[in-house]
């Protein structure tokens, strides 16, 4: 399930143009990320990655713990 999503949230970017886009993490962003994923490494990320992962972050269906698992596949 975690890989379907990872692989949609991807996708989506890819698509919209974002997967090309400078991606700068706000310090929120950061601060939410390190929440569902802590201790995690943020330096390295994709634009891609980044992309997909603030889609996750503001996704309203998803619950907190599918989030979280979500985010922490795309960090690793």
């Amino acid at each position: 399930m975690i890989r379907i999503l990872t692989a949609a949230a991807l996708a989506t970017t890819a698509l919209t143009g974002a997967a090309h886009a400078n991606i700068v993490l706000s310090p929120g962003q950061i601060a939410q990320i390190e929440r569902f994923a802590p201790g995690a490494d943020l330096t390295n990320l994709s634009d891609a990655r980044k992309a997909a992962i603030v889609s996750v972050l503001y996704s309203g269906g998803d619950s907190a713990g599918e989030k979280g698992s979500t985010i922490r596949g795309l960090v690793q």
